[in-house]
């Protein structure tokens, strides 16, 4: 009995030896040489057998003393207890945490996203906001940065997502247009976020190919009437088109006005005018005796 409780104790210590085991600085740096699309069921293997604990505990330590790197490879590996650090770090300050974004950024992982959106859907506008050296959109425009760039890294995503998410995010550089790109990726989110809930990355669309246009134009933002007192150019007037009915109808033709009558009286006014400047000039002409 007392040579099995010590053999319990001899393999327990063993055990115990065997997970606090330090994984090798060479392995750790062939493992994030190909952290863009590591997960736990491709762990690059090694010489000495690491299991995926053992690697996760050697990353943690390294997370604790600075986010880099190694942080990214952690949250792509799924350790719970590092993606809760950094998305309750980065919803404290109002997703305006700068170390938190980049960590959480670099890590190509969908599986973020489901986390940072209850945050973005329900943010005001995105405005610019400095604080200290940094500059940033606020919770909804950083939260929206984040999550195109997710989209547009993430090897999980379709490549037709991966592109539509890389268009918007570079042609969101001014406030006001991001803040409509914001409107659609929450109605995007909407469409979409069941297929996060699920892992079925593969079915995610981007927003212009949904296959249900009407549902679409329901979620997208009403357009912004214009501004009072600012009249919208004049169109130019095209010229008038008679309808099939109004063709048939046959035109009135137009009556020539009536001539204006002659009076008889003018007529010998004008003679008589006329036979007295003869008789007057041919006196003039007539010499004198």
């Amino acid at each position: 009995m007392k040579n099995i409780i010590l053999l319990m104790i001899f393999v327990g210590g063993a055990v115990h030896s065997l997970s606090a085991r330090e994984v090798s600085a060479n392995y750790l740096s062939t493992l994030l040489a190909e952290s863009d699309k590591l997960t736990s069921e491709n762990l690059p293997p090694s010489a000495e057998g690491y299991a995926l604990d053992e690697v996760v505990a050697s990353l943690r330590k390294l997370d604790e003393k600075s986010p880099g790197r190694h942080t990214s490879a952690i949250i792509r590996l799924r350790d719970v207890a590092t993606i809760s650090k950094y998305i309750n770090a980065y919803a404290a300050e109002g997703g305006m945490a700068s170390q938190a974004y980049r960590a959480l950024l670099s890590s190509r992982s969908p599986w973020i996203i489901p986390h940072v959106m209850p945050l973005f859907m329900d943010a005001p506008p995105a405005q610019l906001v400095t604080l200290g050296e940094s500059v940033n959109f606020g919770p909804a425009g950083n939260t929206h940065a984040l999550v195109l760039y997710l989209l547009s890294t993430s090897p999980e995503m379709p490549a037709s997502v991966q592109q539509w998410a890389k268009v918007k995010l570079g042609s969101t550089r001014q406030i006001d247009k991001m803040n409509a790109s914001i409107q659609e990726l929450r109605a995007w989110w909407r469409l979409n976020a069941k297929y996060f809930d699920s892992e079925k990355y593969d079915l995610v669309a981007p927003f212009e190919s949904t296959n249900n246009p009407s549902e679409n134009l329901e979620l997208l933002p009403a357009a912004p009437e214009p501004p009072a007192g600012v009249a919208p150019p004049p169109e130019p007037t095209p010229e008038p088109i008679k309808s099939s009915v109004a063709a048939s109808i046959p035109t009135a033709a137009t009556e020539p006005a009536p001539a204006a009558k002659t009076n008889p009286a003018w007529w010998l006014v004008g003679l008589i005018i006329l036979a007295a400047g003869v008789v007057f000039v041919a006196r003039k002409k007539t010499p004198k005796a």
